[in-house]
């Protein structure tokens, strides 16, 4: 590589490295984002309302489910700790409290506050030969 190739190099990366500089010094002038509220009802966004809307036109519709795959568990279950992870996980996404409904003729939504869920348990006993096994 010359010496101009090198030098038209560099400097490419300096003014690329302060345009990046400078894009993000614009942006922490702008306004911070604010916590809001999560008392009473709330708008909802541009897609929020489409997905209600969708789910309109097609209820159960599963279009917009994502594929999630269950696991075999083998072993002892930790009930006690399935259950704290659950809520732990429920806690901290709002969107798994979150609710739609119509006031004033416009979709609001309304986030629950939080409140542990107990799971509930039934416990299954079968007799089986020695040469069976419970297959889940």
């Amino acid at each position: 590589m010359d010496v101009r190739n090198q030098f038209s190099a560099e400097q490419g990366k300096e003014e690329l490295w302060n345009a990046f500089r400078d894009v993000l010094s614009s942006s922490r002038k702008g306004s911070r984002l604010q916590q809001i509220s999560r008392e009473g009802n709330l708008q909802v966004s541009f897609a929020q309302q489409r997905f209600w809307l969708l789910n309109q036109l097609e209820p159960n519709s599963c279009a917009y489910n994502e594929y999630v795959a269950f696991l075999r568990i083998k072993g002892l279950l930790n009930i006690v700790a399935l259950e704290q992870s659950l809520n732990e996980i429920r806690r901290r996404h709002e969107v798994l409290r979150t609710t739609f409904l119509i006031a004033n003729r416009e979709l609001i939504q309304r986030i629950s506050s939080y409140t542990p869920v107990k799971l509930p348990i039934t416990i299954l006993r079968t007799k089986l030969s020695s040469n069976n096994a419970i297959r889940a």
